[in-house]
């Protein structure tokens, strides 16, 4: 996932694409905190962060509720 991240903008749609399907918990985790590393270009990432912040658990909610503190600043 760092590999992603380090791309930026253009890794968003695959991030995106882990948060939503991924079934291993810690790659979603991942996917997640490259997506708030990319910061205000990961932008398209709001909505599937906002219902991973409502996720049941505690660490995918807290990961996204910080990544979206990133994009949105």
């Amino acid at each position: 996932m760092r590999a992603l991240g380090k791309i930026g903008k253009d890794a968003v749609s695959a991030l995106i694409e882990r948060v939503e399907k991924e079934p291993v918990v810690e790659v979603r985790l991942a996917a997640i905190v490259e997506l708030g590393n990319i910061g205000p270009d990961a932008k398209d990432a709001v909505g599937v962060l906002t219902a991973a912040s409502k996720d049941g658990r505690k660490a995918i909610r807290d990961a996204a509720t910080e990544a979206l503190k990133k994009i949105t600043k």
